[in-house]
């Protein structure tokens, strides 16, 4: 548990007291609200976006609060909010430095297709050479585990994989490297679940998945920044990792960028316009050469972009308070997105 209230101080103390403590329940879970992807954004926590969701529960995640609240690693600023003391500050460093290679926000959403295709390719392999039954249920992996085993190309796959693997890893931090090896299958061996590796290694679950996760961030860095050295990992990824943006994103980026209006994207797309401005602020986050400014007025996106480096009000209300009237919540999320967007910390 000590090792959540690490993660939780790192968040809460990015936050500075400006978001809630559940906010920060939301962002290492990994929630696809543009709130939450906002905040990893702008409060630099973008490699920590969706970090804990496979084991952090909310009970687990309030125990450490009221935890850190009773040793005084945090006091409650607002109804709602917390500040990190110097103390808790000093916690976290100790406990668990945050390790390199997290990218949350560029790789959540491929992290576990990803990883499923590897883990089912690899575990295949082991219940050929033991003559074992495979036993696959989702239907759409199976299909595609089974399709990609029976190419003709698999068998010289595999030896390009275990040394591409071999390559990446072994510049990887050794614990993280042995904390993901050790959830693979072997022959005669399951893959150890996170809840096992915490006791093997003597951390939580939850620490034990921001490990697993920074390998596999690592390792889909590695294969999108030099796809021809990595062309076994390359076969296995997503389509999902090759772009930073949600699939839905991806089909209101392609009708924004004919310059069709959000009233019209939003008809042929059938949904409310509000949902195609979250698109536009998710797009404007992460592509980098988004035409962003066909949505706002250059004086508008000026005075916005000023309030933003000198207010200390965070919050989007209090922005909007401080702001001519005519200057609507999508345009201050519009440029918000620009000012703090997920492009600037990711790596690829």
């Amino acid at each position: 548990m000590r090792y959540t209230q690490a993660l939780l101080l790192h968040t809460l103390d990015a936050f500075q007291g400006k978001r809630s403590v559940n906010a920060a329940f939301h962002l290492l879970r990994g929630k696809r609200s543009s709130q939450t992807i906002q905040d990893a954004g702008f409060f630099s926590m973008a490699p920590l976006y969706g970090c804990g969701a496979t084991s952090l529960s909310k009970d687990e995640f309030m125990k450490a609060v009221r935890d850190l609240w009773s040793q005084g690693d945090i006091v409650s600023s607002k109804k709602g909010h917390a500040d990190v003391t110097a103390s808790g500050r000093s916690k976290a460093q100790e406990i668990a430095p945050l390790p390199d290679g997290l990218n949350g926000i560029r790789f959540h959403a491929s992290t576990q297709l990803f990883w499923r295709r590897l883990y089912h390719l690899i575990h295949s392999l082991h219940v050929e050479e033991e003559k074992q039954h495979y036993l696959l249920t989702e239907k759409h992996l199976l299909d595609w585990v089974t399709t990609f085993t029976k190419s003709s190309s698999f068998s010289s796959w595999t030896t390009k994989a275990f040394e591409e693997l071999d390559t990446i890893l072994s510049k990887n931090d050794p614990l993280q490297a042995e904390v993901f090896v050790q959830r693979l299958s072997r022959p005669g061996r399951t893959g150890r679940t996170l809840r096992q590796l915490g006791v093997d290694f003597g951390m939580d679950s939850v620490w034990a998945e921001v490990y697993w996760r920074s390998t596999v961030h690592t390792i889909l860095h590695n294969v999108l920044s030099q796809p021809n050295q990595f062309e076994a990992m390359a076969a296995v990824l997503p389509k999902e990792a090759r772009s930073p943006l949600t699939i839905t994103a991806q089909k209101t980026y392609q009708l924004a960028r004919q310059a069709i209006p959000i009233e019209r994207i939003a008809s042929i797309r059938r949904l409310r316009g509000s949902t195609i401005e979250d698109h536009l602020v998710e797009i404007a986050s992460h592509i980098e050469d988004f035409a962003w400014t066909e949505y706002i007025t250059q004086e508008d996106a000026s005075v916005i972009q000023t309030v933003l480096a000198h207010s200390k009000h965070l919050t989007l209300k209090q922005l909007k308070q401080e702001l001519p009237e005519r200057i609507s919540y999508f345009h201050i999320r519009l440029c918000m997105a620009r000012e703090k967007g997920a492009f600037f910390h990711q790596r690829t």
